[in-house]
């Protein structure tokens, strides 16, 4: 389904470009001006991608560029995502990438990798291991753990995130039965934040593990839980929610929708 297709497009252009001049400095704003009418384009993408290969590489990224940055906007105004993934979709199958060389593909590790790497950052720091023990189960990206390293922020069966972002944030980590008794342990420990840690030593851990593991990085992490959660029989729509790809609206009205085909 092309979303671009189903509304007033001109309207939000014009809407688009008000924002812009608010938000973004001057020299995006200009380049916004230039390229936002291939934004029109988006309503039939055979005719983008003839006019993008007629342009030069650079060009082309900020014709791109501004695209998605239009997509971002009509995501947040109407509370979705799907501008973005659609472009996201766009431009994979048009085999456009942002930069001329090939991007590294993400590994996801094993069950027994995970292990194997959490315990070579327990050797190193109980905190690097932890950290990267809560990315692994709770999904979410490791920029966001730090909006939950606050004892102040865990209630009951969660931990409280970004409560006033609506899209591309997750709203809070379920704490698991195991994982709330290692934090009460932590606290108990008296430690200062849930996941605070010397940058020092998480730097030592994460050289250790890159010397078996050369490919891990911690986005990987939410790579390894969307596809544990698969496993484990959770819908796509609980997925999405609880790794942020979705507000709870977008979530309630998919749930209903799979009772209802039930």
């Amino acid at each position: 389904m092309n979303p671009f297709k189903y509304i007033d497009i001109e309207k939000e252009i014009k809407s688009f470009i008000k924002h812009a001049e608010k938000k973004y400095a001057r020299k995006y704003i200009d380049d916004i001006k230039r390229y936002i009418g291939y934004a029109r384009l988006l309503r039939d993408p055979v005719k983008l991608i003839e006019e993008l290969t007629t342009k030069s590489q650079e060009i082309r990224l900020k014709i791109l560029k501004v695209c998605c940055s239009f997509a971002k906007y009509l995501d947040t105004n109407y509370d979705t995502e799907v501008f973005s993934m659609y472009m996201k979709s766009f431009r994979r199958k048009a085999g456009i990438t942002w930069s001329s060389k090939p991007s590294s593909s993400i590994v996801v590790p094993s069950e027994e990798q995970l292990v194997d790497i959490i315990r070579m950052a327990l050797r190193e720091s109980r905190s690097v291991a932890l950290k990267i023990w809560v990315l692994a189960v709770s999904g979410v990206r490791p920029s966001e753990l730090s909006l939950a390293n606050d004892w102040s922020r865990i209630n009951g069966l969660y931990i409280m995130l970004n409560k006033e972002s609506r899209t591309k944030k997750a709203n809070v980590i379920v704490l698991t039965p195991r994982l709330r008794e290692v934090l009460e342990q932590e606290r108990g420990n008296g430690k200062r934040t849930p996941f605070g840690v010397s940058r020092e030593y998480e730097f030592k851990a994460l050289v250790e593990i890159r010397k078996k593991y050369p490919w891990f990085r911690y986005y990987c992490l939410r790579h390894f839980n969307a596809n544990y959660l698969t496993l484990k029989g959770f819908r796509e729509a609980e997925i999405n929610y609880l790794q942020g790809r979705a507000p709870i609206t977008i979530f309630l009205l998919k749930h209903m929708m799979n009772l209802q085909q039930q």
